[in-house]
Order: C-alpha cells, then structure tokens, then sequence
C-alpha cells in the first residue's frame, strides 16, 4: 500500500476501527496518504514512521557509497601496486 492515496487509507482503516479496538499507534513507511487519514479515522492514534524501513532506507545509499569507495580503492591500490597484489601469494594467508 506504499503508492496509496488519502481515500484508499479512509477505506482501510474505518473497518478496523468499526471493531471498537482502542488504536494506539500506526506505523509506516512515509506512506501519504496515511498521516492525513490517521486522526481522522483513529483520533488518538500516534502516527510514526517504522524504524526498520527509516534505517533500511537511510543504509542503502551508505552501503552502496561504501561498495563504490571499495571498488575504487582497490583499483587504486592494482594501479600503484601492479596486480600483484589481487593475486593469490600461495602461502594461504589469502
């Protein structure tokens, strides 16, 4: 439901609602639509983004910069050392 607009939410969440559950909390993922929709459909419900998604999102960009700087670093280090050094010494410490 990432992609969902403010009406798709309201259709969502009235039937849990309707339930007569006491809704705390709603969790997401930057969705929208969804932090218009939480008061209005829950009104005491605390909106907050997922942790695990927020980190997720905020490593990928790290992970691939650090994937970026390895490759290059290494071809650095072939360009100043010649291509010895990629290659197997043999005495098992490889």
């Amino acid at each position: 439901m990432s992609q969902q607009d403010h009406e798709t939410f309201v259709s969502f969440l009235r039937p849990i609602a309707a339930l007569g559950l006491r809704v705390v909390a709603l969790l997401s993922d930057k969705q929208r639509g969804l932090a218009p929709t939480a008061p209005l459909v829950c009104a005491e419900a605390k909106h907050a983004f997922c942790q695990a998604h927020y980190l997720n999102n905020v490593a990928e960009p790290v992970a691939e910069a650090d994937q970026s700087l390895k490759v290059s670093l290494r071809q650095e280090v072939r360009r100043e050392t010649g291509y010895l050094a990629g290659a197997s010494s043999g005495c098992g410490l490889d």
